[in-house]
Order: structure tokens, then C-alpha cells, then sequence
């Protein structure tokens, strides 16, 4: 699948996102540093249940990335690097920092129409199941399916 986006910070890290996840990639000495020798960590926009983003200025910004089950307490590095799930970008030139922050922000924006297609998404399905059941329990109310068929179906539907 092809990157949607693609951002490098200075201590490290890489940020890709596709369409449907995320990959925050520790590179180099200062990824090690920082971030350990933790490798890639991916995170499927499916599981987000949100994004915080802070702008850089005088100090460093980040996209943070919470899901359920992860770790958004601070962690700890000799860099002070928050978490696993957060992408630090800064730079000393104001300029360049300009263009960091108007890209993670894009990305951003991204992911958080992604969260609300997915979440639109899911609530058409258990529309669409509820009313399929409806249908079903009317067939037999009706007497056109038997109780055993009815049960069948209904596990079929909910998927168990």
C-alpha cells in the first residue's frame, strides 16, 4: 500500500501513514537514544479513538496517537520522549518549524476523517444487522421460519 504521508523528526523517528494505519519507525543513534531499540510499531486507524496534536513554536510539537490498551503516561528516556504512541518533530530554524507543524497537522486531519468514516461505518453495519434481524424475527412470527433456522441466522448476523 502506498504512503499518504510521510514526516522525519531530529531525533529519529519516521511517521508513515497509509490509508489505513500508521508506522512510527526509530532510526538511527538518536532513535536509539530516545526511543530504545524498539524497531516499528504500527497502529491501524481503526483502533484510534483519538489524536492529540500540539503545535511547534518555541518548544517541540507532537501527534499523539491513544487506543485502547495503549500507554499514554509518560515514559521514560534520557530525552524525556512522553510515549511510544507519539511523534515529536521540531527544528530551530522557525521557518522549517512552520512547515513541520502545517504538515503534522495535515496528517492530523487526516486521520481524524479516517476515525469518523470508520466510526460512520460501523454504525451502518449494526443498522444494517438490526434490520436483517428484524426480518428475520418477522419470518418467524409469520411462521415461514422455523425456531432452529431463526437462531441460525441470527448467530450468522452477529457473527458468533
Amino acid at each position: 500500500m502506498e504512503t499518504v504521508f510521510e514526516m522525519s523528526s531530529s531525533i529519529g523517528m519516521v511517521l508513515r501513514v497509509y490509508e489505513d494505519r500508521i508506522v512510527l519507525t526509530q532510526k538511527g543513534v538518536m532513535g536509539a537514544l530516545t526511543r530504545g531499540f524498539s524497531g516499528e510499531k504500527t497502529i491501524y486507524i481503526r483502533d484510534i479513538t483519538s489524536v492529540q496534536f500540539k503545535e511547534a513554536a518555541w518548544t517541540a510539537g507532537f501527534i499523539e496517537f491513544t487506543f485502547p490498551g495503549s500507554n499514554d503516561r509518560p515514559g521514560g528516556s534520557i530525552f524525556g520522549v512522553p510515549n511510544e504512541n507519539r511523534f515529536t518533530f521540531s527544528n530551530r530554524s522557525m521557518s522549517v518549524q512552520k512547515e513541520l507543524t502545517a504538515q503534522a497537522q495535515k496528517i492530523k486531519e487526516f486521520i481524524d476523517r479516517k476515525i469518523g468514516e470508520n466510526k460512520s461505518q460501523s454504525r451502518s453495519q449494526i443498522i444494517s444487522v438490526a434490520d436483517e434481524l428484524a426480518k428475520f424475527k418477522k419470518l418467524l412470527d409469520d411462521g415461514v421460519l422455523t425456531e432452529a433456522e431463526f437462531a441460525k441466522k441470527k448467530q450468522e448476523l452477529l457473527g458468533l
